[in-house]
C-alpha cells in the first residue's frame, strides 16, 4: 500500500486489502502494545484511503476498522503526540461518509478531546510542534460540521481545556459548554 495519485497504486488488491485491514484492526484494538508511532501509522493509512479512494470506505466498515479506531480512541489509546495529531484527521475521513458521520456522531468521539486535554499522561506528549500539529487538525475538523459535532458530545458538552501547557504558554483550566 502507498498512497499516490495512481489509482492503482491506492487501493490494495483484494487479496492484501483483507490481510492490511486485519493488521491495522489488531493494531487498533492492541494500540498501548504496539505503541503511538505504530497505532499513528495505522490510523494514517485508513486515513489516506478515504482520503484518496472514498468508495474504499464500503470495505473498511465491512473489516470493521472505523469502529475498532472508534473504540479504541473512546478506550484513550494515545500514547504518544503522533496519535493525538492522528485524531483530528481520522475523524475527518470518516466524516466523509454518511454512514461515518453517524457513527462518528453516535460514539460522540470528540469527547475523547476532553480526556486528552485534561489527562497529564496527554500533557506530557504534547511538546515541540504536537499543540500546533493538533490544533490544525482540529481546525479543519471543526470546520466540516462545527454545530452538529459540537452538539453531539454527552449531553451537548464540547469542553474545550487548557490545562498547563508551558510551550503554548497556556495554562489554568477553562471550560465551554456548548448546547446545554
Amino acid at each position: 500500500y502507498q498512497p499516490t495519485g495512481n489509482l492503482s497504486a491506492t487501493r490494495p488488491v483484494d487479496d492484501d486489502a483483507q490481510l492490511l485491514y486485519a493488521s491495522l484492526k489488531a493494531m487498533y484494538g492492541r494500540a498501548e502494545e504496539f505503541g503511538g508511532t505504530l497505532f499513528s501509522h495505522a490510523v494514517q493509512v485508513m486515513t489516506d484511503l478515504i482520503h484518496h479512494e472514498p468508495q474504499s470506505f464500503r470495505q473498511l466498515q465491512e473489516a470493521g476498522l472505523p469502529d475498532a479506531f472508534l473504540v479504541a480512541v473512546k478506550a484513550g489509546v494515545f500514547p504518544s503526540g503522533e496519535s493525538i495529531c492522528a485524531f483530528p484527521g481520522a475523524l475527518v475521513a470518516l466524516c466523509l461518509n454518511s454512514v461515518g458521520l453517524r457513527r462518528v456522531r453516535e460514539t460522540a468521539a470528540l469527547n475523547v478531546l476532553v480526556d486528552i486535554f485534561m489527562s497529564k499522561k496527554a500533557m506530557r506528549v504534547l511538546t515541540g510542534d504536537t499543540p500546533s500539529v493538533l490544533g490544525s487538525g482540529l481546525e479543519e475538523l471543526m470546520r466540516w460540521d462545527p454545530g452538529e459535532l459540537a452538539e453531539r458530545g454527552s449531553n451537548g458538552y464540547a469542553g474545550v481545556a487548557l490545562v498547563d501547557i508551558p510551550s503554548c504558554g497556556m495554562t489554568g483550566t477553562s471550560h465551554h459548554n456548548v448546547g446545554v
